[in-house]
């Protein structure tokens, strides 16, 4: 999963960011499993979405060393590591993709 300059989004960003975040929230807490993670290239990916590579591909390229991403994404409170054991891991714009979602939470509960 690529994080580089996803921090730096709209509204529009800010929104689909929350809804990955509500998506995967309600898809571990039903029992999915969020921990095999892929990751492949920018070109495979618009190959896989333009049909022309058969989606089954992305096995071949689990992300080692980062099998935790997507429940460490929801962790917005850092509850499990702290802040810069976070950006150790995964970079600066991982945190701030946190934080957005984090706001974002906030303003649903203030409505």
């Amino acid at each position: 999963m690529v994080w580089i300059n996803w921090s730096c989004v709209g509204g529009t960003g800010n929104s689909q960011l929350l809804s990955l975040y509500n998506f995967l929230h309600d898809f571990r807490n039903n029992g999915g499993n969020i921990f095999k993670v892929y990751g492949v290239t920018k070109e495979i990916f618009y190959e896989i979405l333009d049909g022309k590579t058969y989606c089954g591909v992305i096995e071949k390229y689990p992300l080692k060393g980062q099998l935790n991403i997507l429940d460490d994404f929801l962790d917005v409170k850092h509850k499990y590591y702290r802040t810069e054991e976070y950006e150790k891991m995964y970079g600066a714009d991982f945190l701030e993709i946190q934080k957005i979602v984090e706001c974002e939470l906030g303003k649903m509960k203030m409505n």
